[in-house]
């Protein structure tokens, strides 16, 4: 990371922020902090379609939703990862993901993404713990549990998704 670098200061700084990230070793941040590069989607933008393995986006401000099976919305907000486990699983998004207000992220690739866990263990560790912490919560609130079946591919988000009926 070059010392006299203020944007990658400022994402390092942010991403620290991040649930899956709380843990990571600063070397190992910095890394990311030096791949993700932010971008802004107005109101009713589609931030990744149907049908294809999602860029990861950590959610600096703004919102992000996705329609889930049986009507019920999925939502990402401030400090929140969408297409995470996409991502891990190599698994295309079942549907549209739109910002609902003007949203700005930090967006990496797919393939860049799964190269970074790869090749730093405690950036993988700290996103796995991250992730079985929500596991843990979405449990104890009674949330139905994903298909793990072979073959499964139902779209799970990322990272703490605030679900909800549509009304």
């Amino acid at each position: 990371m070059s010392d006299h670098d203020p944007d990658v200061v400022q994402r390092l700084l942010t991403l620290r922020q991040y649930a899956a990230f709380a843990a990571a070793d600063l070397g190992e941040l910095a890394t990311i902090a030096e791949n993700v590069e932010e971008v802004t989607f107005p109101a009713g933008a589609v931030v990744a379609p149907a049908g294809r393995v999602p860029p990861l986006q950590l959610v600096i401000e703004g919102r992000i939703e996705a329609a889930r099976p049986g009507g019920a919305v999925a939502s990402w907000g401030r400090h929140q990862v969408f297409g995470v486990l996409e991502v891990m699983a190599g698994r295309p998004i079942a549907t549209a993901a739109v910002a609902t207000v003007e949203t700005r992220t930090y967006q990496l690739g797919a393939i860049d993404f799964a190269d970074l866990l790869e090749d730093n263990f405690g950036l993988l560790s700290s996103a796995r713990r991250a992730l079985a912490r929500q596991l843990v919560v979405l449990d104890r609130l009674g949330a139905p549990r994903p298909s793990i079946a072979r073959g499964a591919g139902a779209s799970t988000g990322a990272v703490v998704p605030t679900v909800r009926a549509r009304g």
